[in-house]
C-alpha cells in the first residue's frame, strides 16, 4: 500500500494540472488528470483540512488520492492530515480495531493523537538502544515493569477474560455461536488427485448405449462381448465340468 501511495504522490508533481480555482477559507480546485483525460474537482477547508474528491479514491480503498495531494500542495501542507490516515494501514492496526469497543475517550481525535505520540516514543527508545545491549536491557526491564504497573492498575479487582475468544469477539463485535450449522461442503478430487470419480448407475448405462458392438466369433452375434467372455462358451464349458 505504501508503495502504490508513493505512485500517487509522483503522479502529483508530473502528471496533473490545475485549469481552476475559487474560494479562499473552501478551497474548489479544478485538476486535470491526463491520465484518465477527466477533470476533477476538490475541495478543501483550511480551517479543518477536510479534503474531499470526486475521484472518491479515498472512500473506495482508504488511500489519498493524486488530486487530493495536489490541493494539500497548494497550501503549503508539510504533514498529511490523521483522518486521511486509515486505522488499517498503520502498524498497530490489530490494536486499534480491539480498541475501538473498549475506549471510553470522548474526543476521539486526541485520543489517537496520544496513541501515535506512545508508539513513536516506544519505536524512539527501541532505535536508541538498538546497538547497546545493556541499554536494550534497561528498556525492556522498565517496559516489563511498566506492563505490571498496569495490569494491577486496571484490571485490580475485575474479572478480565483474555482469552482468545473474547479477543476475537471483541474485534468482531459479536459473541461466536456454540453450535455452528453451516458445515463446510464435501470434498471434490478430479483425476489430477490421482483417484476416479465414482460413476452413477444413469451415467454407466448412458455409457454401455455409446459403446459399440463387436461380432463375437464363437456365438456369431453382434454383442458387447468377444470370444474370450462369451457367455454362451462359458455355459458350455460349465456343463462339460
Amino acid at each position: 500500500m505504501f508503495c502504490k501511495f508513493q505512485k500517487q504522490v509522483k503522479e502529483t508533481c508530473y502528471h496533473l494540472a490545475i485549469k481552476d480555482r475559487s474560494g479562499f477559507e473552501v478551497k474548489k480546485l479544478v485538476v486535470y488528470d491526463p491520465k484518465s483525460a477527466k477533470n476533477f474537482e476538490v475541495v478543501h477547508t483550511l480551517e479543518s483540512n477536510k479534503v474531499e474528491c470526486f475521484c472518491e479514491l479515498l472512500e473506495i480503498i482508504g488511500l489519498p488520492c493524486r488530486h487530493l495531494i495536489l490541493a494539500l500542495k497548494q497550501v503549503l501542507v508539510q504533514k498529511i492530515p490523521r483522518h486521511l490516515l486509515l486505522n488499517r494501514w498503520m502498524k498497530n492496526a490489530e490494536k486499534i480495531a480491539s480498541r475501538v469497543f473498549t475506549t471510553k475517550y470522548d474526543d476521539k481525535e486526541t485520543f489517537d493523537m496520544i496513541v501515535n505520540d506512545i508508539w513513536f516514543d516506544f519505536y524512539s527508545c527501541n532505535g536508541l538502544a538498538v546497538d547497546d545491549k545493556e541499554a536494550l536491557d534497561f528498556v525492556k526491564i522498565d517496559i516489563k515493569d511498566i506492563k505490571h504497573n498496569l495490569r494491577d492498575w486496571k484490571f485490580k479487582g475485575k474479572q478480565i477474560d483474555l482469552t482468545k475468544k473474547s479477543v476475537v469477539e471483541k474485534l468482531i463485535g459479536t459473541e461466536i455461536p456454540d453450535r455452528i450449522t453451516l458445515q463446510p461442503p464435501n470434498e471434490f478430487r478430479n483425476k489430477r488427485f490421482g483417484t476416479k470419480r465414482i460413476r452413477s448407475a444413469a451415467e454407466k448405462a448412458t455409457l454401455l448405449d455409446v459403446k459399440a458392438k463387436i461380432n463375437c466369433s464363437y456365438c456369431n452375434v453382434e454383442a458387447f462381448h468377444d470370444r474370450r467372455n462369451c457367455i454362451v462358451l462359458n455355459k458350455e464349458a460349465g456343463l462339460k465340468k
